[in-house]
């Protein structure tokens, strides 16, 4: 009789052959004493199309196991077997010990049925705006499945580029979810919300699904930096070293019209700053200099604070909005300037000497 389990025992007389030599001995009875257990197998329906089963031998000495599927012969086999590529259908599983002596036990058996399965697998569609116009922060998604899904978190979903962010993940009911995305600053661009297979309750793998957002916001519309003819990219320190603490520096003014200029850029740290002094040295103490910050090199100055003329002459600066110094955006690139004020008063085509000291910045 069945049990729970699909197993069965199958009772009655089995005689064994054994052949040697030409000649035929006795067959041997069934074993009371001696039995197997299958302890694992298949659910007796399943849609598996493999199946694995694990035995135990019952008797006091050694014993070995045979084993059988769907009628075939028995043959030996270990305490655990797999069977792979099996067809859609009934199957029976059988087994039987035989111990040292050549008796074997009752055959015990597993029953089970592969049934045939459908394509289950859910599909998603993600919901939201095609569009988030400039100054919009906030908007709200839809992921709905066409059927109940196991397991579906704020986890799964992707958002790229990753400065933007999902929040309140909410579940409607088994097979719809909302989420809040939060958009990040205000520049145009898109961004890209994506859902990989996840299993329906039912074991199947569902198809990804994507969704676009496109941003209208600010867009960057500076154009290159052009360097023109009377500016010198330089490499002299009194312009490479913006933003280092630096003691007094001795270089080369060059005459009207050049200029000395060089880029930098600023940290992300808003509380950064410093300062910067230009003087001439004994020979050149009455001469007048210049030197600014700019957004191209040789350009205008950002500001008036950003600017300074004189024969003694300083400019502070900060990463932050400050009442007394030139405030510069935080990871932005600028250009320091420097030159000959209004009118030159060297006489040197190669140039005369000045001192400048920078202070502070980001040591």
């Amino acid at each position: 009789m069945m049990n729970h389990h699909g197993k069965k025992k199958v009772w009655g007389t089995a005689l064994i052959g054994i052949v040697a030599a030409g000649c035929a001995s006795v067959l041997e009875p069934v074993d009371a004493s001696l039995g197997v257990e299958i302890v694992s197998g298949p659910q007796a329906l399943t849609s598996a199309t493999s199946a694995t089963f694990e035995m135990v031998c019952e008797n006091e000495g050694a014993c070995e196991l045979e084993c059988a599927l769907d009628g075939a012969r028995f043959q030996s086999c270990e305490s655990t077997v797999t069977y792979e590529a099996l067809d859609v259908g009934p199957h029976i599983f059988e087994a039987q010990a035989v111990d040292t002596s050549g008796r074997v036990s009752e055959v015990v058996a597993w029953e089970w049925t592969i049934e045939e399965t459908g394509d289950t697998s859910p599909t998603l569609q993600i919901s939201g705006p095609d569009t988030m116009a400039e100054g919009v922060a906030t908007a709200e998604l839809t992921f709905e499945f066409s059927e109940s899904v196991a397991v579906f978190g704020i986890e799964d979903i992707d958002v790229s580029p990753e400065v933007h962010t999902l929040s309140d993940f909410e579940s409607v009911d088994d097979t719809t979810f909302t989420a809040t995305l939060h958009r990040s600053g205000n520049e145009a661009g898109t961004i890209l919300i994506s859902v990989g297979g996840d299993a329906s309750q039912g074991g199947g793998l569902g198809a990804g699904a994507s969704h676009t957002i496109e941003l209208l916001g600010e867009v960057d519309i500076t154009e290159p930096c052009e360097v023109p003819d009377h500016v010198e990219m330089s490499s002299s320190p009194a312009v490479t070293r913006f933003g280092e603490s630096t003691g007094a520096i001795e270089f080369t003014m060059p005459p009207l019209p050049t200029v000395l200029s060089h880029p930098f850029t600023t940290t992300d740290n808003p509380e950064m700053g410093g300062q910067v002094n230009m003087v001439g040295t004994s020979q050149t103490g009455f001469h007048r200099r210049k030197m600014w910050i700019s957004e191209c090199p040789g350009g205008e100055a950002l500001s008036t604070r950003c600017s300074a003329s004189g024969i003694e002459i300083t400019i502070r600066w900060r990463q932050e909005e400050a009442r007394v110094s030139c405030t510069l955006e935080t990871d932005k690139t600028y250009y320091f300037n420097v030159s000959y004020g209004g009118s030159t008063d060297c006489d040197d085509a190669e140039g005369c000497p000045a001192i400048i000291q920078h202070l502070g910045g980001w040591d």
